[in-house]
């Protein structure tokens, strides 16, 4: 967005350089984000073999007096809270970037508000205007283009519907 209102920090080299850095850092942080995934994978993975080699071997050594003891159901779950790797490196590149430009750029809307809590845009009230225009050659048949669409799409909508 920056490059296309002309703000000359987004065109500059140095702005390039942040933006391979940052594409970087994405793509290391989805690399990191999958690994975990797949260790996590593999520990849960193991520790279900571990538990069914221990159920195993308590059966073999007395099958009589086997049992199997749910954990309660508010105990924690003994697993690392799962980090979202890309989500964290997005939101340090969002807050990188906010203090390069703190208070330089706002966004404004139709409804913003002065600090003296007044409308910024005092637009006029709309007034429609009513009038016959001659379409170009051209023009003339982008409509009609544009009709045959709209009445297809019309058509094959009202078909899939029935």
């Amino acid at each position: 967005m920056g490059r296309l209102t002309g703000i000359a920090h987004f065109v500059s080299e140095k702005a390039a350089i942040e933006e391979k850095m940052d594409s970087n850092a994405l793509r290391k942080a989805k690399k990191e984000a999958e690994e975990d995934r797949v260790r996590r994978e593999q520990e849960k993975k193991m520790k279900e073999e571990d538990e069914a080699e221990e159920r195993q071997k308590g059966k073999d050594v007395d099958s009589e007096k086997s049992t199997v003891v749910d954990a309660p159901a508010d105990a924690p779950a003994d697993e690392e809270p799962i980090r979202d790797h890309v989500k964290l490196c997005q939101v340090l590149i969002a807050q990188r970037m906010q203090t390069q430009f703190e208070s330089r750029i706002i966004r404004r809307t139709i409804d913003s508000l002065d600090y003296e809590n007044k409308p910024i845009l005092n637009l006029p009230l709309c007034h429609k205007i009513y009038g016959v225009l001659q379409l170009t050659e051209r023009e003339t048949v982008i409509m009609s283009t544009l009709v045959k669409y709209v009445k297809d799409r019309c058509a094959t909508l009202s078909l899939n519907a029935s």
